[in-house]
C-alpha cells in the first residue's frame, strides 16, 4: 500500500537485506510515491554508518515529500495530456475541409479556421471582429435567423447556408 517502510535492515527480509546490504545500508526509511493510484517509485533516507530509529517527524515529512512529488508528476501528465488533446483539435479544426468559425453573442466572428481562405476566399484575419452575417448570402439571412430563434435557448446552432462567394447563388 501507500505506507512508509522503515527500520533496520537485519530486519527485513534475506533478499532486501543482500540488496540494501550490497549499499551499505544499516537503517532505511522508504515513503512509496503514487501518481494517482500508479506506483511510480520510492523517496526515502539511507542511514551507512549505523542502525537507528526515524523519528515520527521524519516519517511524516516523507510522505509529505513523497505525496508532493507524486502530486506534481500527476499534474504534468495530466498538463500533457491536455496539451497533445488541444493540438490533436487543433489540427482536426484546422484541417477540415470544412469552415468551421466561433462567433461571440453578438455574432461578432472570434475565431475561423484557415480553410476559409481556400473555400471562400477570405482570410481569417479579414472575417475575425465582423458580424458573421455579413458572410451569409442574402438569401439565407431570413431562414437562418429563424433557426436562431428557435434554438435561442441552446449554445449551438447547426444551420447550413450558402455564402455570398458560394458558386450556387
Amino acid at each position: 500500500g501507500g505506507e512508509p517502510r522503515w527500520g533496520d535492515v537485519r530486519e527485513f527480509p534475506e533478499s532486501e537485506q543482500e540488496f540494501l546490504g550490497l549499499q551499505d545500508i544499516k537503517s532505511i526509511l522508504a515513503m512509496p510515491i503514487f501518481v494517482g493510484e500508479e506506483w511510480w517509485g520510492f523517496l526515502g533516507f539511507a542511514e551507512c554508518v549505523a542502525e537507528r530509529e526515524w523519528s515520527a517527524a521524519e516519517v511524516d515529512a516523507l510522505k509529505t515529500a513523497a505525496g508532493i512529488l507524486g502530486a506534481t508528476i500527476h499534474h504534468g501528465r495530466a498538463s500533457q495530456a491536455l496539451r497533445e488533446s488541444e493540438e490533436e483539435y487543433r489540427d482536426l479544426v484546422e484541417n477540415i475541409n470544412e469552415i468551421i468559425y466561433a462567433v461571440d453573442d453578438k455574432g461578432i466572428i472570434t475565431y475561423v479556421s484557415p480553410v476559409v481562405e481556400r473555400l471562400g476566399g477570405y482570410s481569417p484575419s479579414e472575417m475575425i471582429g465582423r458580424s458573421f452575417m455579413e458572410f451569409i448570402h442574402p438569401d439565407d439571412l431570413a431562414p437562418l435567423m429563424e433557426s436562431f430563434q428557435r434554438r435561442s435557448e441552446e449554445r449551438r446552432v447547426g444551420k447550413e447556408c450558402r455564402s455570398r462567394w458560394s458558386p450556387y447563388h
